[in-house]
C-alpha cells in the first residue's frame, strides 16, 4: 500500500473492509490443517506455537494488513485463484483484467484482527509498467502459471525477477508458485509439463 497515503487509506473503503467483522470461517482459534500432507510444510503442525499465541495475547488489537501480489501471463486464472478464495465463486468466462484490481479479506487469527490485501494484475504487456508498480511492499508474491501451456511456467522467472527486483530494498516477499488448469493438461503436455517443472528448479 506504498502507493496510497496513509490519510487516504483512513477515508477509503479499504479501511472500511478492514475493520469489517470476519466470516465464521475466518476465524483461526486453532492452527489450520493442510487439506494434503504433502501441501504443506507445516503438516505435522497441529497448533500455532505458544511463543505466537503469547505474542497475540499482548499485541495491540489494531487491524494487521499483508499485501499478497499476484503475477503471472494473461488468462492462466490469477483473476479465478481470487474470485474463488474471496467470493467463493468459478467464472468459466474470461475477462481479462485492467491494469490492476484488488480484494481485502478479513481474518481473525487468535483474536488479532488480520487483512489479506490481494492484489490482481494483468498479465497483457501493454499493463506491466503500470502493474510494475504495485510490486513494492509485498508481503508475498503469488506467481500463477498455465499447466496446460508450457511457455507460461518459463515466463515466471521473469515475473519473479521483476518482483523482487521491486522488493529489492526490504524483506524478501514469500514466494508460491501455483499451477492452474490441470484438468485442461493432455497426455504429452502433463510429461512435458513435469520435465520442465523438475528443469525448472535447476
Amino acid at each position: 500500500m506504498s502507493t496510497i497515503r496513509a490519510v487516504d487509506v483512513e477515508r477509503s473503503p479499504i479501511r472500511a473492509m478492514m475493520r469489517a467483522e470476519a466470516e465464521q470461517d475466518r476465524k483461526l482459534a486453532s492452527f489450520p490443517v493442510a487439506f494434503r500432507n504433502d501441501a504443506s510444510p507445516y503438516s505435522g503442525q497441529t497448533d500455532f506455537k505458544k511463543e505466537v499465541r503469547a505474542a497475540c495475547r499482548n499485541i495491540e488489537r489494531m487491524p494487521r494488513l499483508a499485501k499478497i501480489v499476484f503475477i503471472g501471463d494473461c488468462a492462466v486464472g490469477k483473476t479465478c485463484l481470487i474470485n474463488r478464495f474471496c467470493k467463493r465463486i468459478f467464472d468459466c468466462n474470461y475477462k481479462s483484467t485492467i491494469g490492476v484490481d484488488f480484494e481485502v479479506e478479513r481474518f481473525d487469527v487468535i483474536g488479532v484482527p488480520f487483512s489479506l490485501q490481494m492484489w490482481d494484475t494483468a498479465g497483457q504487456e501493454r499493463f506491466r509498467s503500470i502493474a510494475t508498480s504495485y510490486y513494492r511492499g509485498a508481503d508475498a508474491l503469488v506467481v500463477v502459471f498455465d499447466m496446460s501451456n508450457l511457455e507460461t511456467l518459463s515466463n515466471t522467472r521473469q515475473w519473479m525477477n521483476e518482483a523482487m527486483a521491486a522488493n529489492s530494498r526490504g524483506p524478501k516477499p514469500l514466494v508460491f508458485l501455483v499451477g492452474t488448469k490441470k484438468d485442461l493438461m493432455v497426455a504429452t503436455v502433463n510429461r512435458l509439463f513435469y520435465r520442465s517443472f523438475v528443469n525448472f528448479f535447476h
